[in-house]
Order: C-alpha cells, then structure tokens, then sequence
C-alpha cells in the first residue's frame, strides 16, 4: 500500500479513521475498500467528506498485488488471497472496536469502487464475514468476471489456472527452480512491479470458496442489503487491464460479433471498450443486485451516464472510476454539474448508510432528487444518474441480457 509519500511498504497493514465525535452516539459506520485493481491504491481518501454529515468512515489497507494475491504449488499449504484476509480482519476490527469512536457496531456499511466494489463482493459472499456487516455499495464490482482457480477446485471454463499464472510470472524475474526457499527469498518489489495489468483474486477453496457471482446466484451471499451498478464508459480502463481484445474474445466466444454489433460508439475499437466495460462491471450489477432476493434482502441499482457540458463531444461516457472522485471530493468541484452530481450520490449513500434505504421518507433524511425504487425483475429499475435523475428500465437491457446469456452458460454447471 502507498505511504504518506506515494512509495509502497510492506508494511501497510492499518486504517484510517475520522470521526465526528468519540462519544458514545452509536453513529452509522461506513467501511471503505479501496480500488486499485487489487495491485495500487491505498485508505488515503477526504474521509471528512462523509464523516462532516455524521458518519463514522473506516479505510483499510490490504497487501496488494503478489503479496495479498498468489498461488502456487510450493505454497499451497497458505491461503492464495491474504489480501482478502487482511479486509476481513478489518472489518472485524471495526466490528469489535467502532464504538469506541461513536461508532455503531450493529449498524456498518462496507463500500469500495472498481477492486474496492468487487472487494465489496468478495466480503458479501464470505462466509468470514457473517455478521460483521449490514449493508454494502459495490460500485463497478466485477463479481461475474472469471476469476483464476487453483488446482485445489474444480476448473471452470474460462478461468485461467492459477499456479501456472504464478509460475509464469516468477519465470520473467528468475530462470532458477522455482522452490519455497526461492519464493520467499523473492525481492517483494522485483515481484509486485512484474505485474502487467491487474491483479484478480483467486479460488482457493479456502479465502475464497467461488467466483462471488456464482454464490450470489446460489444464494450463498450474507444476508444483507446492496447498492449496486457502474458507469457508461467502464471501458476507458479496459488499455490499461492487460487484456487484450482476443483475450476478451476468448471469453465470450461465439456470440462476441453478434453482441459487439449492439454498440454504436465511433470507431470499433471503442465498441470493443464499451462492450467489455458492461460485460465487467455493468453485468455484474445485473446479476448480483438480482440474486438479493434469494436471502430476502433489497438491492438497488444505479447507471452513471454523466459528461459535464465542457467535455461533451471528447468524452465517449463517464469513465470507470470517476464515481470514486465524485463520492468523496467532487462536491469541492468550482463545476457546478460536477458538484450537484456529487451531492447527489454523497445523499444517496448517506441515506442508504444511515437508514438502510437511498431515498426513505423520514424526516431527518437527506431529501432525495427522486425516489429510488427497489430491484424487481418485473421492471428491473435502474437510477440512471445524469445532472437530472430518473429512473430507467430499458435502457441497457438487450446489452446486458445478451453478456447475462453468455455468463450463465459458462457457470450453469454449479448454479444449477
């Protein structure tokens, strides 16, 4: 994780806390894991932002890259995804430790954008987790993704083998034998800069039992209730993932033309971003936020189509990962369609952490632009974000039903 510097340390393992007061109040706790693509990032974030409106806000470091996510058969006596271990001793912490600093341990929202939303999914689908959370905002979560599987669990079509990934990787730093006592001697900076890409968390069958999409829809996820959904350009990181195009290809098969012809953007090149952008993170949103109601729980869904009025005509939607600027600093924006875009979401989330509901009709809640109506497969109702807020049911539906189609047949033998 990065120090105060910028620099990375190996000793990363804290958080940050900012609290309106250490009184014993029982606050609302919001928990925030970061984004990065499980490689950057750090709890440095303007946690003020919601703790000035009466939250108590946590963010936690976990190891990244290598360090909190490897596999590999002289190792496999050790869990694949530390990184994933160090956010649920976080979280327990916060669970065992919150009220210390007015905090309300029975009242906790985890949230995190892009690795931070698929984290988000991670925590929601652990089972290391029950109980030590009640409400979760996965935003530009990747949970139906296909994730990297050891030899320890069943392989699964398309996803990649995670003890040759590893071996690979260790193969560009040393041409020696690849044993324990060399693995461990590994310069850890040689190893994370290695890395081309992101990072994905790995199915271990142990700190990580399934790809987070397959136990929503087995209806193995914690009972809790969730925000969910992404940006109209996901696509603009798909450059800097490591993938190339037939890499995506090669996981959506056949049907790739047939679904790629759906988009309009300018140039093919941009179709191809825009596809994979909604395949990644849009679709998950579908899934996951349509699965809550295999625990009886509500979900809500939201779609961020907002270019500000000075980069319309340069901009091909909004691009992934802007949302997390929005929610902590874009209210100090001098844009005023960038600072009531911000307020916006701020009041959503807050509400949602405060109340459990986005837009409640209570009387100390932040007055909602519109009411936000719950998930339901008869109308699948998505929040569509712009500098005007309204509800939309149509807009992504033959996209994301085409990507849901392809998903569903790659995982169909273990949710069936």
């Amino acid at each position: 994780a990065a120090k105060t510097n910028g620099a990375m340390d190996e000793k990363c393992l804290n958080l940050n806390i900012w609290t309106p007061t250490t009184a014993n109040k029982k606050l609302p706790v919001m928990v925030w894991l970061h984004g990065g693509g499980f490689k950057n990032g750090s709890n440095r974030v303007l946690g003020t932002t919601f703790a000035a409106k009466g939250v108590v806000v946590i963010a936690l470091n976990y190891r990244l890259g290598p360090l909190g996510f490897f596999a590999h058969k002289e190792l496999n006596e050790h869990p694949a995804n530390p990184g994933l271990l160090d956010m649920v001793a976080g979280i327990q912490w916060a669970k065992d430790n919150i009220k210390q600093f007015g905090g309300d341990p029975d009242n906790i929202t985890i949230f995190g954008v892009s690795a931070g939303g698929m984290a988000v999914n991670l925590m929601v689908t652990s089972e290391l987790t029950k109980g030590l959370f009640h409400k979760a905002i996965a935003q530009s979560g990747y949970a139906t993704w296909p994730l990297p599987r050891t030899n320890a669990v069943v392989a699964l079509n398309g996803s990649p083998n995670a003890e040759q990934m590893s071996n690979t990787l260790i193969s560009t730093i040393t041409d020696k034998k690849q044993t324990k006592q060399l693995l461990y001697e590994l310069d850890a900076k040689i190893l994370v800069e290695a890395v081309e890409g992101f990072i994905l968390p790995i199915v271990d069958g142990r700190s990580l039992i399934e790809e987070p999409g397959i136990r929503y829809l087995q209806g193995q996820q914690n009972a809790v209730d969730l925000i969910t959904g992404g940006n109209s350009f996901e696509g603009s990181v798909m450059p800097y993932s490591g993938m190339s195009e037939q890499d995506y290809k090669d996981i959506v098969g056949l049907d790739y033309e047939a679904i790629k012809a759906l988009y309009t953007l300018p140039t093919d090149d941009l179709n191809t971003q825009q596809m994979w952008g909604d395949n990644r993170y849009l679709l998950s949103a579908k899934v996951t936020a349509g699965a809550m109601d295999k625990v009886s729980k509500s979900s809500w869904l939201y779609y961020i189509d907002f270019v500000p009025e000075e980069f319309k005509g340069t901009a091909h939607g909004t691009a992934h990962g802007s949302d997390a600027q929005m929610i902590w600093g874009g209210h100090l924006s001098k844009n005023a369609e960038i600072k009531s875009v911000s307020l916006s979401l701020q009041n959503y989330w807050m509400n949602f952490a405060k109340y459990g509901n986005p837009t409640p009709k209570l009387l100390n809640s932040i007055e909602p632009a519109i009411e936000w109506t719950r998930y339901s497969k008869n109308i699948e109702p998505w929040l569509l974000v712009t500098s005007q807020d309204k509800l939309v049911s149509k807009q992504l539906e033959k996209k994301l039903s085409a990507l849901e189609s392809v998903y569903l047949q790659r995982v169909v033998s273990l949710v069936d």
